[in-house]
Formats: structure tokens, C-alpha cells, sequence
């Protein structure tokens, strides 16, 4: 573990002061100054971070318009056709031919 480092000349009576300083990326701690700025946040990591966070964001919409979109189904006349279906999704009758389209309310007849 290092020290962190002091001034080497305080001010008369006063116990020597704690350099300003940070810990560098091989766990040394550095004096902070012209030639060694204090770190600040990485912009290019930063606009990688923020281009990574729209494009999940994007993703996150894709997936929720795949998982709202209607969905088809095919059944006899004498079965009850699907209930807590998205609007638009359709229904066809084998036995009878009949086409049915989804309302957002009830199954309707096309």
C-alpha cells in the first residue's frame, strides 16, 4: 500500500499538507499538477457508452413492436377462436373458409 505524499516545504508552523494527488491506473498515487492534469471522464468511452445506450433502446423497441404484433390463427368453426389477441390478428376456418379479423373488441367476419 503507498503513502500519499506530503509537501516537502510547509508553511512555517504548520505540519506538512497532503500534496494534491490521485491514484494512478498502477495503483501509485500521483501527484496531481500541469504534467499530470486529474483524470477526468474518458469523452470518446463516454460517446461509445451513450451510442451503446440508443442502440439498446432501439433494440428494446423492436422487440416490444415484435412481441405487439398481430398474430394468425387457423381453427375449426365449433372451436372458440382466441381471446386476449392484439388488433389486426386474424383467424381462419378450416371448415368453413371464412376468414376472420380481429377488431381490438370482437372477431369480425372478412
Amino acid at each position: 500500500m503507498t503513502q500519499l505524499k506530503r509537501e516537502s516545504n510547509p508553511s512555517p508552523g504548520f505540519p506538512a499538507g497532503f500534496l494534491p494527488q490521485h491514484l494512478g491506473s498502477n495503483g501509485q498515487f500521483l501527484v496531481t499538477g500541469t504534467g499530470n492534469p486529474l483524470p477526468t471522464r474518458d469523452t470518446q468511452l463516454f460517446n461509445e457508452l451513450r451510442t451503446l445506450k440508443e442502440e439498446v433502446q432501439s433494440l428494446r423497441t423492436i422487440i416490444n413492436q415484435l412481441n405487439n404484433k398481430p398474430s394468425s390463427y387457423v381453427g375449426y368453426s365449433s372451436e372458440s377462436k382466441p381471446s386476449n389477441v392484439i388488433k389486426a390478428s386474424s383467424f381462419y376456418e378450416l371448415d368453413t373458409g371464412e376468414a376472420y379479423l380481429y377488431d381490438g373488441s370482437k372477431w369480425v367476419v372478412i
